[in-house]
């Protein structure tokens, strides 16, 4: 009986070292994913994460290699509003630009055109992808007092 417990104890050693050597590859691999290791080099679509009730329409935004960043921004607060700023982030670098243009209706756009220039894209090509990190300031009037309120969110996409 002595041989048959000496055998358990084997197999449960072999079960425990392979198994903790599982769990850390598994960690690691997580990790990985997590920081983004295994995301293709170049985007091929526009996508956006975050926002509220003022959002990026992916159709008609862009960021051109040259550094100047355009884009419409559709109204979903569901009253009017009145965009006042855009502030963009790219690679630390972070550029604002007082927007004007008046009230937005609700379901409407309002287009950003050239409005911040000068974004790091420096040794780029289009085509490269780059992340985007956007903040909308903007008013809402909310029984007779103007509120100020911010949508932020990130667009990443291939640059143009």
């Amino acid at each position: 009986m002595k041989f048959l417990g000496n055998k358990g104890q084997g197999a449960m050693e072999y079960l425990m070292t392979y198994g903790w050597a599982i769990l850390v590859v598994m960690i690691v691999g997580i990790v990985m994913w997590q920081l983004g290791i295994f995301n293709p080099g170049s985007a091929t679509a526009m996508n956006m994460q975050g926002f509220g009730a003022v959002k990026p329409q992916l159709a008609a935004c862009g960021l051109g290699a040259d550094g100047a960043f355009q884009c419409a921004f559709l109204n979903a607060a569901g009253t009017p509003i009145t965009i006042t700023q855009v502030k963009t982030k790219l690679e630390g670098q972070e550029l604002s630009q007082t927007v004007g243009g008046g009230a937005v209706s609700p379901n409407q756009h309002l287009v950003v055109t050239d409005a911040i220039a000068g974004l790091p894209t420096a040794g780029k090509n289009p085509g490269d992808s780059f992340s985007l990190a956007i903040e909308v300031t903007y008013e809402i009037d909310l029984g007779g007092e103007p509120v100020v309120r911010k949508s932020s969110g990130k667009v990443t996409g291939p640059l143009e």
